[in-house]
């Protein structure tokens, strides 16, 4: 018949792991044979330092003819466990857990099979809310929530984790599947980036394989990120070889959404100060819509501009609405030049070139807009020695073209030649600057 207790106490001693006695509280347990097979339930009180509540229930085959101490050797059959408020590294003991996690709450649900005393397949959905975790490398993150699944071969799961694990196998079966979902996601890494990166929501499905030989390898199906920043979606892989802890990487996709004035905050520390402070302060805005990006190389040299044969990155499309403060009165002394406004056209950054075409934009000295075609923007190296280099052509009233002249810099360079000038009809005005931006070289204009 069945056996059903209820309010019971369990205590598990695991000899085989030399692990402390683990004990149960409320235990409510049935059993029963159903087809040959042993049916079970339970739920429990874990220890509170391991989580708030502890469900199990399973379906086991065991064969008649087998010895009551060889029983453990001939097990078959499925396990289902349920784990809320659980801290992982607290089971340390009694399961292999692998977990950097330093903060937050984790429920975990896990489908295991059993083939004859052996853990075969393996499923584990897992959510965190405002986890916290430290990685090796000394990178910080942080999530507000997290939803994770895995699932493979128990032994796959354990290579990724030990060392001394047996080479992965090439077959499907020895694969594992991953996908998750984040929100409020915070990556930290000091050594790269100048300040930490913040998503709004990250979506990958990816398949992991992993061998001594080769490491870590993940071939990216879909990821999706987005935040005030960009809205992107790729695919491709990413290899843990390359001369650094960054690894090999081979994506490509597009930028749905990616926000001019956001660019420096994702360049790495190798970009030189001076362009970088041009950037946060120039790149006043502006969107890029729909621009095709790839990235492929030894990330330890990205963005690849010393070491072209490392990598390439190029991501570039149409842009609109862009604000450009190229030689602002902090930069070049007063008055200035008048900014770039609602450009149009194409940009691209390819490894340390960054290039602006414009089919249309404007600038307006003193409110009063000239309007330029055939626009072209470059910085040669966004890494080092940076130089500005804008041309166009203008076309406005001889007043407003007068107005350009005495409030940008050129007028004072020609000892105020325009103040008292004065013209009728359309002037057009062809423009050409170059803009050391590192170092105290002086703007040419022509």
């Amino acid at each position: 018949g069945d056996i059903q207790p209820t309010n019971a106490r369990i205590r598990w001693i695991d000899e085989a792991r030399n692990a402390p006695p683990l004990i149960f509280e409320d235990v409510t347990l049935a059993m029963g044979a159903r087809d040959d097979d042993l049916v079970f339930t339970m739920t429990a009180r874990p220890p509170a330092e391991l989580g708030r509540s502890f469900a199990m229930q399973g379906r086991l085959h065991i064969l008649e003819d087998v010895r009551p101490q060889r029983v453990q050797g001939k097990l078959s059959g499925r396990f289902h466990v349920h784990v809320q408020g659980m801290r992982p590294a607290s089971w340390q003991p009694w399961l292999d857990v692998h977990s950097a996690l330093r903060e937050g709450e984790v429920s975990w649900r896990g489908w295991q099979e059993m083939v004859d005393g052996s853990a075969g397949h393996h499923v584990s959905e897992i959510r965190v809310s405002d986890g916290r975790w430290h990685m090796q490398g000394a990178a910080e993150v942080s999530v507000e929530t997290l939803r994770l699944f895995v699932q493979g071969p128990w032994q796959s799961i354990q290579n990724f984790w030990s060392e001394e694990a047996a080479p992965a196998t090439q077959s499907a079966d020895a694969s594992l599947r991953v996908a998750f979902e984040t929100h409020g996601l915070q990556v930290d890494v000091p050594d790269v980036l100048t300040a930490p990166l913040r998503f709004d929501a990250i979506a990958l499905s990816a398949g992991l394989t992993h061998a001594p030989d080769t490491g870590l390898r993940v071939g990216v199906d879909r990821l999706q990120l987005r935040n005030p920043d960009m809205d992107l979606d790729v695919q491709g892989s990413w290899q843990q070889e390359g001369a650094g802890d960054l690894g090999l990487v081979d994506l490509h996709g597009r930028f749905l959404r990616a926000e001019f004035s956001a660019i420096e905050r994702y360049l790495p520390r190798v970009v030189d100060d001076d362009a970088r402070a041009w950037m946060r302060n120039g790149l006043l805005a502006g969107r890029l819509v729909d621009g095709p990006v790839r990235l492929a190389g030894d990330l330890a040299y990205f963005p690849f501009g010393e070491h072209p044969d490392k990598g390439d990155f190029e991501v570039g499309g149409a842009v609109e609405g862009v604000v450009i403060d190229y030689a602002p009165a902090a930069l070049v002394g007063e008055p200035g030049w008048p900014r770039i406004e609602n450009l149009h056209g194409h940009a691209s950054l390819h490894r340390v070139e960054l290039r602006v075409r414009g089919h249309t934009m404007q600038m307006r000295p003193e409110g009063k807009p000239v309007d330029f075609t055939g626009v072209e923007a470059r910085i040669n190296n966004i890494e080092e020695d940076s130089v500005l280099e804008v041309s166009g052509t203008g076309r406005a009233p001889a007043a407003t073209v007068l107005t350009f002249l005495r409030a940008s810099p050129v007028g004072a360079s020609l000892d105020n030649a325009f103040v008292q000038a004065q013209g009728e009809g359309n002037w057009q005005v062809p423009l050409s600057l170059h803009i050391p931006l590192t170092g105290t070289q002086p703007i040419r204009v022509a």
